[in-house]
């Protein structure tokens, strides 16, 4: 996912498509200040140390053991990372699709990038599929590229629906499905 990040991200900047206009960015840049102050400061509390450091290093642990297992398989590593870039780019076109429907005028790489970028931020969110963060991220990147607020609401809103409110309840269906018949 970082390596798209990257790669849409430049492909934005050469190509000469337009600009990202930033909110202030020393708001911006003392909010994040504030939040790792305020990280810092709560790992200097041994309880709280103890509590996040061995986890992450369980977790670091098993993550590796596993790499391991997928990486000594070329066809597994294909799977992986091709699979990854493309659901990336299928969801990157759904939004591509909602934001032409709304009369966007945004380049491929702008919409790619906004996509690439609402993702990452999103997965900080502690809500399932980055629910709210997701839209707020992705409409301010996409007004940030020069869509309108409106238009670029609806367009978001049209991608959310398409990609993950509509599925529910086909995938509750085949779930209860699948558990009758014992596939599960």
């Amino acid at each position: 996912h970082i390596v798209l990040l990257f790669a849409f991200v430049s492909w934005t900047g050469q190509t000469g498509v337009g600009s990202f206009d930033l909110p202030d960015t020393s708001t911006a840049l003392a909010v994040i200040a504030i939040v790792l102050a305020l990280c810092g400061l709560l790992l200097l509390i041994a309880p709280i140390r103890h509590r996040v450091i061995g986890p992450v290093i369980k977790i670091l642990k098993s993550t590796g053991t596993h790499l391991g297992s997928v990486f000594n398989s070329p066809l597994r590593v294909l799977a992986l990372f091709g699979g990854s870039a493309l659901i990336s780019f299928a969801y990157a076109a759904t939004l591509g699709f909602s934001v032409e429907a709304f009369g966007g005028g945004l380049s491929i790489p702008e919409i790619c990038t906004a996509f690439m970028v609402a993702v990452t931020i999103a997965t900080i969110a502690p809500t399932p599929g980055g629910l709210g963060a997701l839209e707020a991220t992705m409409i301010a990147a996409l007004a940030g590229f020069g869509m309108d607020h409106g238009p670029a609401v609806g367009a978001v809103l049209t991608f959310r629906l398409a990609t993950f409110w509509l599925p529910i309840l086909p995938g509750w269906y085949t779930f209860v499905w699948m558990q009758r018949n014992g596939e599960l």
